[in-house]
């Protein structure tokens, strides 16, 4: 299975977003957590099913929560 970024919004489903190999899933947490605090927008390299997309944009208002799964551990978050 590849690794996977998963989006809470609060409404309906999570949305997965399947990582790229040239994702850096180690800065990928403190990212995030970054921009929870500041509220700055994180870019990621993959994709979510149903679009062409290869980098997704996340915005920390329109996300309430995150996790990363990978092979040896699964990293979560709250973005508020």
């Amino acid at each position: 299975m590849s690794d996977r970024l998963t989006l809470g919004t609060g409404t309906g489903e999570p949305v997965h977003v399947k990582l790229a190999e040239g994702q850096d899933r180690a800065s990928l947490a403190e990212d995030l957590m970054e921009a929870a605090r500041n509220g700055t927008v994180v870019t990621v390299k993959g994709s979510v099913k149903g679009t062409s997309s290869d980098t997704i944009h996340i915005n920390p208002s329109n996300a309430l929560w995150w996790a990363i799964d990978d092979a040896t551990k699964q990293s979560v978050g709250r973005i508020y």
